[in-house]
């Protein structure tokens, strides 16, 4: 520790005192501010401030807000005055790494294929780690307790639009088609689409069918939220046993059964064999949910919608396997339950967009980046992600920071959250309820294995310090909506479903 400035001042004075701190640019300080008085004096600070200097840029910890206007708006993915088809993908709990574009050891061809022909973002990261908080940030670019999302059904701003509302509003076909029951009660994530088409987990081979998709002369926004790879992983033939046939083993592979670790069963309890076969199963499972992909981009082919479409595949979460002593997702924010693949193939008129982004990116960018590709109509809203196009097509490299939050619950009176901000090389983990705080180098140690906290103190109390801001702007954010869809009670078949995908406990 050094003093920087000690002075001794007359009793009633008042004074400013300058300090110069330029030396320590850069870095991370912890500066102490103390005063003393003789006895009945009443000593103090007012208004202590630190100052940056004109010309060094903003901090990059500043809270991710609503950018004070609306997106930009280039419609560089216009081509003629029209507006290309898009169709999103999104394969439920598909974690990066599963992929071999990103460095997995199952091929995956589908995705890969895409990737080539596009963009793929190397840093991809879901505002949450569980479907009903990650879902409504796609669909509207806002953080989920931005929108007050919390839980199964939680009602979403009217005020805020969504991503089919404003593809409608240029004339798009808009097409809702999933398995999952997150849609079935849930009405303000359907709001803007014009066919919502909701055939439930049965028959997990089923696609929509391309005359749904493409059914007049208007451009389709299509949103098929397929459930492979989510668990339980029990993909047909012949990806069933592809890679697990030699297992004999006896460890179940239903979700209730994965969500006890390490509640209630200690993972030692898993052998070496155990733990390979349940992750081998989520491959296979990965593998037809790449073929799923293929057959759907066949059927653009096949209406010679293929070329000048915008396709993107994405995830909604990851999927974890014991890295931090839990299986599956919702309860945590480490690597393998927020980075996820995300890749776009452009309309083929649009040229220079074959690269990789190493640069991190959120699925809140998902809605300004077609906000400005389309020159969508935002009536002034602006989003808290930001438009990736300049990051593909002009090299801009952005620093900013990414934040996730979960609800870590299954129940409402079992609420357990956890937050998480990542911005440049650092990324902190914190639980409100206990304060535990955890810090991770992810430029070292990108498996976020060894706790910094203790070591880096002040640097995981100035990013704490402005999680906790973050936290706080976007819940006054989410308590300033005028009015909100209805909530809606679960029906008797989708909470039965939910418990299935082990969503729900079984009580």
């Amino acid at each position: 520790e050094q003093t920087l400035s000690q002075q001794q001042l007359a009793f009633g004075d008042g004074e400013s005192i300058r300090v110069e701190l330029a030396r320590w640019a850069g870095e991370y300080v912890r500066l102490r501010l103390g005063v003393s008085g003789s006895a009945g004096a009443k000593v103090m600070w007012h208004r202590p401030r630190v100052r940056g200097v004109e010309g060094r840029g903003s901090d990059p910890l500043a809270s991710i807000r609503i950018a004070p206007e609306a997106p930009p708006s280039s419609g560089r993915l216009r081509r003629n005055g029209r507006n290309p088809d898009v169709v999103l993908v999104l394969l439920d709990a598909a974690r990066f790494d599963a992929f071999s574009s990103y460095g997995g050891l199952l091929t995956t061809p589908v995705i890969d294929s895409l990737a080539a022909d596009g963009t793929r973002f190397g840093r991809a990261l879901a505002p949450s780690s569980w479907t009903a908080q990650s879902v409504p940030s796609v669909l509207t670019g806002l953080y989920p307790d931005a929108l007050g999302v919390e839980h199964w059904g939680d009602a979403l701003p009217i005020e805020t639009p969504t991503l089919a509302e404003l593809l409608a509003g240029v004339g798009y076909r808009t097409v809702l088609w999933s398995q999952h029951p997150l849609y079935k009660r849930w009405p303000s994530l359907v709001r803007g689409f014009e066919q919502v088409e909701l055939p439930g987990p049965e028959d997990l081979a089923a696609l929509p069918d391309a005359e749904d998709l493409f059914f007049d002369h208007r451009p389709t926004f299509a949103f098929v939220h397929l459930l492979p790879p989510h668990a339980p992983y029990e993909p047909p033939l012949p990806f069933r046993g592809s890679l697990t046939g030699w297992y004999r083993g006896s460890v179940e592979l239903e979700p209730i059964f994965l969500n006890q670790f390490p509640y209630v069963l200690d993972p030692a309890a898993l052998d070496a064999d155990d733990r390979r076969y349940i992750r081998e199963s989520y491959l296979e499972n990965v593998a037809f949910a790449d073929s799923l992909v293929g057959r759907i981009i066949q059927s653009l082919r096949d209406r010679d919608r293929y070329e000048e479409a915008l396709i993107g595949v994405l995830s909604d979460h990851g999927e974890a396997f014991l890295e931090h002593g839990i299986f599956l997702h919702t309860n945590l924010l480490h690597q393998e339950f927020i980075q996820i693949p995300l890749v776009f193939k452009w309309p083929a008129s649009i040229e220079g967009a074959a690269r990789v982004i190493a640069q991190a990116s959120g699925l809140v960018d998902l809605v300004p980046t077609l906000v400005d590709g389309l020159a969508l109509e935002t009536a002034g809203r602006g989003f808290q992600g930001r438009s990736v196009l300049p990051m593909v097509f002009d090299d801009a490299t952005p620093e900013r920071c990414h934040y996730a939050i979960t609800s870590g619950a299954r129940k409402r009176e079992l609420a357990d959250p956890r937050m998480m901000i990542e911005c440049l090389e650092w990324k902190l983990h914190y639980a409100p309820i206990t304060e535990v705080t955890q810090l991770y180098r992810i430029d070292t140690d990108p498996r976020e294995q060894v706790d910094l906290a203790p070591e880096h103190s002040t640097v995981a109390l100035y990013m704490r310090q402005e999680l906790l801001r973050q936290m706080f702007f976007n819940r006054r954010l989410a308590g300033s909506g005028a009015a909100r869809d209805a909530e809606q009670t679960l029906d008797a078949e989708t909470i039965e479903q939910l418990k299935a995908l082990g969503y729900l406990n079984g009580d």
